[in-house]
């Protein structure tokens, strides 16, 4: 078994796949965080007041899976040795909760 070569940039299609959806996410979590949203509803009605938010939260969610995936296909398919793209499978995972956590409140927090 040879060794892992580890460098800055990732090197397979995969990994730079996954690097981008790391900049797409932030790129989203940026918007989503500049969007003015009103306060105090929730489930449903929160959706119907904040859209855009709602929106942006899924779209991150979704950006973060696919970097996830994508990230660690690259690991243990092509063996990537990119700093990055570790990077963006971390960013990712936290990506998944953060906005994950903030989707089941939404919709479930009151019901608790």
């Amino acid at each position: 078994m040879g060794r892992l070569k580890i460098h800055l940039l990732p090197r397979t299609d995969l990994g730079k796949l996954s690097f981008a959806a790391f900049l797409i996410s932030w790129i989203l979590f940026v918007i989503g965080s500049m969007l003015p949203y009103s306060s105090g509803g929730t489930g449903w009605a929160f959706v119907k007041d904040n859209p855009l938010q709602v929106l942006v939260t899924v779209l991150i969610l979704i950006v973060a899976t696919l970097s996830v995936i994508w990230g660690l296909r690259s690991f243990m398919k092509h063996k990537e040795g990119s700093v990055l793209v570790l990077l963006a499978v971390l960013s990712g995972f936290y990506n998944i909760i953060g906005a994950g956590i903030s989707l089941i409140a939404l919709f479930f927090l009151d019901r608790l």
